[in-house]
């Protein structure tokens, strides 16, 4: 019976009529190098650019065979969809912000559909996806306020409230009928819709307006829970944590 011996560190190591020297550092060098690539952030939707995202979203709808798509895409061509911000402060609150975050609802809600079985389209995921929030267009605008920007000392050696001027967004909505409901709206004055597709757009804000109206339609159609939590999703998780980064940076 014989024992396997193991080889002694920085020694000479024969293999296949080869011999490979391994210098004192070179075990920590290749270390550190490995280290050094799982430092390296993974891409993920939310490090796309503004110019990709537009073309994702302009290539999923162009595959939607629905009369009256040409229509959507000229609409939001001519919108502020692509350039404005998903929300004031909360989410992605940056130009390209929009189609960022509708393009992130799609992806999520493409996934649930299988997962869950919920038997909805790839047109219907296409559209109540993407465009579950046509009612943020052309309302967001940008302001100048006064905001507490951290602290100061002040001329008697107080710290005191940093306020400063900053430009921020803010909504001025021409055409407030409520957001789920202006979102269907919207949508319906393009292509037509399901029953299912309207009632998904609709309360894709989920039971805070109006709980009973939400688990009524969530009764009916299982897909209404599922775009509502696929929107929250995107905003607080995926969002969320990509606005976390850019503030520690």
């Amino acid at each position: 019976m014989t024992h396997e011996q193991k080889t002694p560190k920085n020694v000479s190591v024969k293999r296949s009529d080869r011999v490979i020297e391994r210098g004192p550092g070179e075990s920590q060098r290749e270390n550190m190098a490995q280290t050094n690539m799982a430092r390296q952030p993974r891409k993920t939707v939310v490090d796309l650019s503004p110019e990709a995202v537009r073309q994702r979203i302009a290539d999923v709808l162009a595959q939607v065979e629905r009369p009256g798509m040409d229509r959507v895409l000229e609409w939001l061509e001519n919108s502020d969809f692509f350039t404005a911000p998903a929300s004031t402060q909360y989410h992605s609150a940056c130009p390209g912000g929009l189609a960022l975050h509708s393009y992130i609802v799609c992806r999520l809600l493409r996934v649930k559909n299988k997962k869950l079985g919920l038997g909805l389209s790839q047109d219907s995921v296409a559209v109540t996806g993407l465009l579950h929030d046509l009612a943020k267009c052309n309302t967001y605008v940008v302001q100048t306020k006064n905001v507490k920007d951290g602290k100061k000392q002040n001329w008697k050696g107080e710290i005191v409230d940093n306020w400063t001027e900053k430009q921020v967004w803010a909504v001025e909505d021409k055409i407030p009928l409520g957001h789920g409901e202006k979102s269907a709206f919207s949508l319906l004055k393009l292509i037509e819709l399901s029953d299912q597709e309207i009632a998904m757009v609709r309360w894709h804000m989920g039971p805070y307006d109006n709980e009973k109206g939400f688990t009524r339609a969530a009764a009916v159609w299982p897909s209404v829970v599922a775009l509502y939590t696929c929107d929250m999703e995107a905003a607080y998780i995926i969002e969320a944590r990509k606005t976390a980064q850019s503030k520690e940076a």
